[in-house]
């Protein structure tokens, strides 16, 4: 699966949403927590291939207080079109001390 990680905050506290594409299951999934990577998420979906799956996630994104930023939304649709698979990793941020959104490149 692609991995997609977009650090934020809800509450003013630190969040991520982790968004990828399965290759294998040919779906898109979103897990939204607040703290670590360990904590319990607050929403946690998969999703088969459709042309609105990421707009449904974006409206749940929204429901939190976030919004999704359009290049992570364009990359999650570019995973889907070319199938990228595992270790395909790329960051942005958007919490209010991050001086810019960081689009990283792609972690091995």
């Amino acid at each position: 699966m692609s991995q997609r990680i977009l650090r934020t905050t809800i509450g003013g506290l630190p969040a991520r949403v982790s968004m990828g594409w399965s290759r294998a299951g040919q779906s898109h999934r979103m897990v939204i927590q607040i703290g670590s990577e360990e904590s319990e998420p607050l929403f946690m979906d998969e999703r088969p291939a459709r042309k609105e799956v990421l707009g449904y996630f974006s409206e749940m994104a929204r429901a939190f207080g976030i919004e999704l930023p359009e290049p992570m939304v364009a990359t999650l649709m570019t995973d889907e079109i070319l199938d990228i698979g595992d270790n395909n990793i790329s960051w942005f941020d958007v919490r209010e001390d991050a001086q810019s959104t960081d689009q990283g490149g792609v972690d091995s």
